[in-house]
């Protein structure tokens, strides 16, 4: 489908697991990730936007999977998000990039210490 994208993933080696997908709609400039636990056990997932600096925390059971849209036009279609897991400090994940809409736009706003 015209100015959609998909990928995914799947991440960790100890007790978490997580499935990541990530879509975005350039028409509207925003990223959605669908999040799913792939681990036999909850976890508490941590989402970090470097862009805005705050923190998302997402409780999944086993099995469970919870969407998070992210507009991304303040930042030039840019995004970088660092995932982490509650419980299991070797798992560590990051997702960055920019979301392509045939315009015209700029260089990370992060790499030239704008944000």
């Amino acid at each position: 489908m015209p100015g959609r994208g998909n990928f995914h993933g799947v991440f960790g080696q100890q007790r978490a697991k997580l499935d990541v997908r990530a879509s975005y709609d350039a028409d509207s400039s925003d990223i959605t990730l669908e999040i799913t636990n792939r681990s036999s056990q909850a976890a508490v997932i941590s989402v970090f936007n470097r862009y805005t600096s705050r923190r998302t925390r997402l409780a999944l059971e086993s099995g469970q999977s919870e969407s998070k849209t992210w507009p991304l036009s303040r930042a030039g279609g840019w995004y970088d998000f660092a995932f982490a897991v509650d419980g299991d400090s070797r798992f560590a994940y990051q997702l960055a990039g920019h979301l392509e809409n045939g315009e015209d736009s700029i260089s990370d706003p992060i790499m030239g210490g704008l944000i």
